[in-house]
């Protein structure tokens, strides 16, 4: 994969993370607008403020070529933190049911903004785009999402707050525990640690005072240069 030019906003007391998403397409001039996200589970209107971001981060020159969809999502993260003045660029995710096979894509676009990377992205994957706090989600392809495990899993992180998480050069595996537990007891979703991930990989420095649960593990998954998706009922952290 050849790409040029490569998440977090949140309530918090402080923090401080080490950098934790057919035919080839030609644009360079008007551009084709975001697909319309759905409504957050929350009711949030945030994701008007996520959609002007996204509009507002330009990307000089985007190359992928016969690209999986997770690296093209890759790109979308490091590609608008690297074009975000304020350097944070913008959060996403995969929630897709377990098995889902998508086409590879070759994207080639000059000049456009980050918005209209997410809705080539989609287009040519086959994906819907909705918005779950600060979070830009992919879903299967549909008017309206059906409800499923994978969805249910990424909803639920969204209504689940974490009052209070503290870490200082902790392992993986613990933050983990201490994340289920107070998931727990908000009856959410389950996080696990794929293979292929070193569970007793040293998050750095973190403090979060009520945040969702999903923009926490987004701050995780910084730290531990780790990707986060919906699996069934749960919430994977696993390589990028």
């Amino acid at each position: 994969m050849k790409t040029t030019s490569p998440v977090r906003g949140t309530r918090f007391a402080a923090i401080t993370c080490l950098a934790m998403l057919a035919c080839p397409v030609i644009a360079t001039a008007e551009e084709k607008p975001a697909p319309a996200p759905a409504q957050s589970p929350t009711g949030n209107p945030g994701h008007e403020a996520i959609v002007a971001k996204m509009k507002s981060i330009m990307i000089p020159e985007v190359k992928l070529e016969d690209s999986n969809f997770e690296e093209a999502v890759d790109f979308l993260r490091t590609a608008g933190k690297a074009n975000d003045k304020d350097g944070k660029g913008v959060q996403f995710m995969i929630a897709l049911p377990r098995g889902t096979e998508l086409p590879r894509v070759s994207l080639k676009l000059q000049n456009v903004s980050l918005a209209q990377v997410v809705a080539s992205l989609a287009d040519a994957s086959k994906t819907s785009v909705r918005i779950d706090g600060e979070i830009v989600v992919f879903t299967p392809k549909a008017a309206a999402p059906p409800a499923g495990p994978a969805l249910e899993a990424a909803a639920e992180a969204q209504r689940t707050t974490i009052d209070l998480i503290e870490v200082s050069d902790e392992p993986l595996d613990s933050v983990v525990e201490k994340l289920n537990q107070k998931s727990g007891e908000q009856n959410g979703p389950k996080i696990v640690i794929a293979d292929g991930l070193d569970p007793k990989t040293k998050v750095k420095e973190l403090r979060l005072r009520d945040a969702t649960l999903s923009e926490t593990l987004g701050f995780i998954a910084q730290s531990v240069k780790a990707k986060v998706t919906a699996g069934d009922s749960t919430l994977v952290l696993g390589p990028r």
